[in-house]
């Protein structure tokens, strides 16, 4: 398979890497890896010096190199202090004294512990986001006559008195606006989240941004310039004037299974239906 290819399969899945486990019948074989490590410079003569190593006489004379080294830095230190001026001595106080306000009493400064209360924070308000993240699905339902349906699912698909429903709409529209074309229809499902990879925006906007989009696109293949949005959940996710600046426009109605059993609220968007302007090809 291309690698390119393969990586998309693998970005599409959620899958950073994949490394088979177990060699596939008639797979080809896998070149070997020389990753070029110098040899180990290993001498044999050496293992007896090795046993003779004594690690406290060792440990002994390392302190002793230390502490040498400490008492000469403080000396040093203590001669540029006799030898600084009172002012810089006093700068040097305040400077102490400052830094020492900001230490608490468990030994943590204080700007320390406000990075950690603003990194919490940050935390909770993501954790916060990532469940306000919506989950939905729609179906986009086109009839080829300029009418698009929208229909909430996340509930329930759509049963065949609903799906009959939505075509006695789409031929009354038809009929009333007399339009030349039958009506076709095509079905297309959208689900929020499309995928769950991290690196993918989430939240409310961004399941906003991309359900506008795949509406659009649909309205734009269909030539369907009026949109009708079945359910009040996903109503909050349609934004006029986005809609209106792509000569879109959409009509909102109840479910199509509260449509069943209320005949007020069919009335209701077939008073809206009636009033839009769609394209009529009675003449040439």
């Amino acid at each position: 398979m291309n690698e390119a290819l393969r990586l998309d399969y693998l970005q599409a899945m959620g899958v950073d890497s994949y490394v088979p486990r177990y060699v596939l019948d008639g797979a080809a074989e896998s070149p070997l890896c020389d990753m070029g490590f110098p040899p180990a410079d290993y001498d044999d003569g050496g293992a007896a010096s090795a046993d003779n190593y004594d690690i406290e006489s060792e440990y002994q004379n390392l302190s002793a190199q230390r502490d040498s080294e400490k008492s000469a830095a403080g000396s040093s230190q203590a001669r540029a202090l006799q030898d600084s001026s009172p002012q810089s001595n006093g700068e040097s106080r305040s400077r102490i004294a400052s830094e020492l306000e900001g230490i608490n009493l468990d030994g943590k400064s204080a700007k320390r512990a406000a990075n950690v209360e603003e990194k919490d924070q940050l935390n909770a308000e993501n954790d916060g986001a990532a469940q306000a993240n919506p989950r939905f699905s729609v179906d986009l339902v086109g009839t080829d006559i300029g009418l698009l349906f929208v229909v909430d699912t996340t509930a329930s698909a759509l049963i065949p008195s609903e799906k009959r429903l939505l075509a006695n709409i789409a031929v009354a529209v038809k009929t009333h606006h007399h339009i030349e074309s039958a009506p076709r229809f095509s079905s297309t499902k959208f689900q929020w989240p499309v995928v769950k990879t991290p690196s993918f925006a989430q939240g409310a906007n961004a399941a906003k941004d991309a359900l506008l989009g795949s509406v659009m696109a649909h309205a734009e293949r269909q030539n369907a310039p009026c949109i009708v949005v079945f359910g009040e959940q996903i109503q909050p996710y349609f934004d006029h004037d986005i809609l209106a600046s792509a000569s879109l426009t959409v009509l909102f109605s109840a479910s199509p299974a509260a449509m069943m059993t209320d005949g007020a609220l069919k009335a209701a968007l077939w008073q809206q239906l009636r009033g839009h302007a769609f394209p009529t090809q009675d003449s040439e």
